[in-house]
């Protein structure tokens, strides 16, 4: 992997509302693309990279860190701070904070498949998200980090 990468992070969130008793569920999905730094020390891997988030004049700084036991660490700071673990078939907790408040957040990972080569690594993330201690979505995530000039969308 060279150390200049692409980082695409494209996921869904499944959220269930009440619509006059009818219970409906309702899909919100989100995609970035950046470009990025890519190091390994040890065991683990570190992919930052800075993104933009909406309303905001300044970038948010991030980092994927991608532990040798299999865990994904996602750490943002900037207008938006967040340390997000995510461990398979364990419950993680947080605090989200943003410009319009703070969020208790739990995460079950109930699934991380991380699959690599040479010039890619794939990871997929299946959990269910918490706020305030009561679940209200379930999500997947798809992270590609590619090198520099091998995109594939």
């Amino acid at each position: 992997m060279k150390e200049k990468v692409y980082v695409s992070v494209k996921g869904l969130h499944f959220v269930s509302t009440d619509e006059g008793n009818a219970m409906e569920t309702q899909e919100e999905a989100i995609e970035i693309i950046n470009v990025g730094k890519y190091r390994r020390v040890g065991e683990n891997e570190y992919i930052k990279y800075s993104e933009m988030i909406e309303g905001e004049k300044k970038p948010c700084s991030s980092m994927i860190k991608i532990g040798g036991d299999g865990s994904v660490e996602l750490t943002k700071k900037g207008s938006v701070t967040a340390h997000l673990l995510f461990m398979p078939g364990e419950k993680t907790t947080t605090f989200y904070e943003t410009p319009y408040g703070n969020l208790y957040l739990g995460v079950f990972a109930r699934e991380v498949l991380i699959d690599r080569d040479d010039d890619c690594i794939k990871i997929i993330i299946d959990y269910g998200l918490e706020m305030n201690y009561e679940h209200v979505s379930d999500c997947r995530v798809e992270i590609k980090i590619s090198s520099y000039g091998k995109l594939e969308l």
